[in-house]
């Protein structure tokens, strides 16, 4: 057969010329790499031993059996890798048909027999799949009737892995695979097709047209399948082609895998997202069968089947399979580089993931061989409008909404449909996802994400661009802080909440290159994030704000950042929140706002009539005259929204507070409760009702508060600061009453509260039940760990003696050595969150220790 043209799959073989061709396409295939495909083809569907192949490729030469290896890879990394099969020990098989010379094409052209190969007898090896189920199923359904059936997503998302499934799996008739990422998108795409098909196409439609009585002869049959992969690039020839086939042959069951639709008429659309991800409380078996989790131990395993790559090795594997989004291809790049640099080695290189994911398998197309490759191939498929709105996009952080899109491109008004229609290019490209909200937000996988700034970067417009989304995060974060109290500003507080993860991109970028833009944010940040579980990050922020915020030039904003930061210093018992009030009233004095004034008083009197008894006593003096100063300026302004009224009853409440007036405290506290909920001010209501619960408990009617804290729980309010202090201070009241099982029964949701909100009001409860329970040395790391939590956030631990850590702190001293417990305390200071959470639970002290 040395004058044979061989044809199988997509592929001609030409012996005499020493050429394969794909489509019309010379593929680079030469030496002894063609000798031993020709061996395979040869020997169609025959196992071919290495002994054979050796004699055949290198007649009369002594060489190594590892060469066969190495041409086999090189076929497999030109052509399909399933076209050869390997038997280990034994030898290779080519898993296609050839069709063999051109005379047997006419002859079977001439009688009206198909043209193309059905598959051997022994099937192409289906590729593993991990979580694919459903999507198998549901693209299985959709190509039981006959037509196109599209199956969309982004690259590297393991389209291809399951259309090949899909194909070895086919019984419906005879299948064909076409690959279409090889040929360029200028290329004529009918003689290309024509070429693959081994046959000659008329361009004419109609089923009995030479184009209809062809595509018989050459796809006719029931349940033919022909399966197009990767046409992303070929989009507009392939839509313009693909509907006179399906005309043509009726029959004809079509799958097509693209990054995008061909959006033709009777197109079924099947999208394909990335591998499932473990939900945040997985345990580790949820983990280990979570699809991502499970693709990437198969690899590990594939590597290196001698390490169980379970237990300890879990929770990275988690982290990574969550950094890389769930993508298969990202995922196994990855696990490729384990060996190598260990997986803690790989996560802390997951920021440079375009250097890390380059170790593709040999034997996948060029574009598959790096993951910046991969996604060079989807970027240079848009135009350059859309590559720059792309590119424009890395700067958010998480997701976002169409308004922020148009902000950050930079477009006015006139233009937002433009910025639309570019939208709806790179959601069509799998560029971009759209979540199912109304309005919806877009996001783009952190994989995308990266390679957008990277783009970016590369422009030159990072800085530009940067700038204009700090922009538009102050102005939604200003926009809600200046909304009057009610259902608008909880609106808008809870958009600003979905959003704190630009917020926060916005203020690390503008803490290094726009204080102005950095102080706003921080300031008005501070004023929406107090019940949240970002207080404790926003806090943060004003502190790094602090060494220059005098250097700013609107002294409003100056003045509203002190106060901010005041208010936080307070509610977090921090004594410097006296000179802090102090600062933000002295500015708001020498402002034209009354209404500023008074904001700045309110936090002026609560920093100092709460201050330590070691306070001067002029400190107190001075919030009593805040305080009739405020009283003044409410009655001259009655027109004020409702809520200066409860602000001037919260400070009276203070004053009360101070001097031990726990009835007056609660009398203000009710009235402030009542009016706030007259006002319909639920958020100010609710604070107020969790506050007469804590007074209650200072009167020692704790049975009482113990009512209101579970009362406010039975209203299943959302996961915020109200909820954890409801549970904190249910668990205190029970402790109060001598109730500690019940007590320590309450612990666990009010840990598990405390800490989604980052609250840590609750280390000091618990150190205070374990030292009532008797359980000492528990209390005394519980203590330790306190303090540690504390520090580490830059914050006294608070010392009047009302606290728990106080009371906890004074039975400890009595009942333990001095250095005994100091021993305990530093090693309480070393545990972290959740180890502490479980020494309370321990059955004793001593099963406690052992832990630590």
């Amino acid at each position: 057969m040395s004058d044979t043209c061989l044809r199988f799959d997509c592929f001609e073989m030409q012996l005499a010329d020493r050429r394969v061709l794909c489509g019309g396409r010379e593929v680079a295939l030469r030496g002894r790499a063609f000798d031993v495909l020709a061996a395979l083809a040869q020997r169609p569907g025959r196992l071919v031993n290495k002994d054979e192949l050796l004699q055949q490729v290198w007649p009369g030469l002594v060489v190594e059996e590892g060469n066969i290896a190495v041409q086999i890879a090189a076929i497999r990394k030109a052509l399909f890798p399933e076209l050869i099969a390997t038997v280990p020990g034994h030898g290779y098989r080519l898993t296609a048909t050839p069709i063999v010379s051109d005379a047997a094409l006419a002859q079977a052209a001439a009688s009206g027999a198909s043209l193309l190969t059905e598959r051997p007898g022994v099937a192409v090896a289906a590729p593993a799949l991990f979580g694919r189920e459903d999507d198998m199923a549901r693209v299985r359904a959709a190509l039981q009737m006959p037509g196109c059936v599209t199956v969309t997503g982004t690259g590297g998302v393991g389209k291809t892995a399951l259309a090949r499934a899909l194909y070895v799996g086919w019984d419906l008739g005879p299948a064909t695979w076409i690959d279409l990422s090889v040929w360029p998108a200028d290329d004529d795409l009918q003689p290309a097709l024509s070429a693959s098909l081994g046959v000659h196409l008329e361009a004419s439609a109609g089923d009995d047209s030479p184009l209809g009585a062809t595509l018989d002869a050459v796809l006719g049959g029931a349940g033919r399948l022909l399966v197009l992969d990767n046409a992303e690039h070929l989009l507009e020839p392939l839509a313009a082609l693909l509907p006179r086939w399906l005309a043509a042959l009726p029959s004809l069951h079509l799958l097509v895998t693209s990054q995008a639709a061909l959006r033709v008429s009777g197109e079924r659309l099947e999208s394909l997202a990335p591998l499932a991800l473990p939900a945040d409380q997985a345990d580790e078996e949820e983990v280990s069968r979570s699809s991502a989790v499970a693709l990437f131990l198969a690899r590990l395993r594939a590597l290196d089947s001698r390490r169980p790559w379970a237990g300890d090795a879990l929770p990275l594997v988690r982290q990574l399979c969550v950094r890389l989004d769930g993508l298969p291809l990202a995922m196994e790049m990855a696990a490729a580089r384990v060996p190598l640099l260990g997986l803690q080695g790989v996560l802390d290189a997951v920021d440079q993931r375009f250097a890390l994911l380059r170790l593709g398998r040999r034997d996948s197309p060029a574009r598959h061989q790096s993951l910046l490759a991969a996604l060079d191939w989807s970027f240079s498929l848009l135009d350059p409008e859309d590559q720059q709105l792309f590119s424009a996009l890395g700067v958010f952080a998480g997701s976002f909404t169409l308004n922020q899109a148009v902000a950050v491109a930079g477009k006015r008004e006139e233009a937002r449909w433009e910025v639309i229609d570019r939208l709806a290019v790179l959601v069509e490209r799998s560029l971009l996802s759209v979540g199912p909200e109304d309005p919806p937000r877009y996001r783009l996988l952190e994989t995308l994400r990266a390679y957008a700034l990277q783009q970016l970067q590369s422009d030159g417009r990072e800085q530009l661009l940067r700038g204009r989304h700090a922009q538009a995060m102050l102005d939604l974060v200003r926009a809600a802080d200046e909304t009057p109290e009610g259902p608008l500003r909880d609106a808008k507080t809870e958009q600003v909440l979905q959003d704190m993860g630009q917020v926060r991109e916005a203020f690390r970028w503008s803490l290094q290159h726009d204080h102005p833009t950095a102080l706003g944010l921080s300031a008005h940040g501070a004023g929406l994030v107090e019940l949240s579980a970002w207080r404790n990050e926003v806090f943060g922020w004003l502190r790094q704000c602090e060494p220059w915020v005098g250097t700013a030039p609107d002294t409003a904003l100056r003045a509203l950042w002190w106060r901010r930061y005041a208010r936080l210093l307070y509610v977090f018992h921090d004594p410097r929140a006296v000179a802090a009030a102090a600062e933000a009233t002295r500015l708001a004095r020498s402002g034209n706002n009354p209404l500023a004034l008074f904001w700045a008083l309110a936090v002026s009197v609560q920093a100092s009539a709460t201050a330590t008894a070691s306070a001067p006593a002029a400190t107190r003096e001075q919030a009593s005259a805040w305080a009739n100063e405020l009283a003044q300026l409410l009655n001259r302004h009655p027109d004020w929204p409702p809520e200066a009224e409860i602000i001037g009853l919260r400070t009276r409440a203070t004053l009360c507070s101070s001097i031990g007036d726990f009835e007056g405290v609660l009398r203000h506290r009710q009235t402030e409760a009542a009016l706030a909920r007259r006002s319909g001010l639920k958020t100010r209501a609710a604070v107020a009702d969790l506050n007469v619960g804590w007074t209650l408990n200072r009167l020692g009617r704790h049975a009482e508060a113990l009512d209101a804290f579970r009362s406010y729980l039975d209203g299943a309010p959302p996961m915020d600061f109200n909820t954890a202090f409801a549970h904190v201070h249910a668990v205190r009241s029970l402790i109060l009453m001598d109730r500690l099982d019940e007590a320590l029964a309450a612990s666990a949701a009010a840990l598990a509260a405390s800490r989604q909100v980052h609250w840590l009001e609750i280390t000091g409860v618990m150190a205070l039940l374990a030292a009532k329970l008797g359980r000492t040395r528990t209390a005394a790391l519980l203590l330790g760990h306190a303090r540690q939590a504390y520090a580490s956030r830059g914050l006294p631990l608070p010392d009047a003696p009302l606290f728990d850590y106080c009371q906890a702190a004074e039975r400890l001293q009595a009942q333990l050595e001095p250095g005994l417990l100091a021993r305990l305390m530093v090693h309480g200071a070393l545990l972290d969150a959740e180890a502490a959470d479980q020494l309370l639970f321990a059955s004793s002290d001593a099963n406690a220790l052992s832990a630590v």
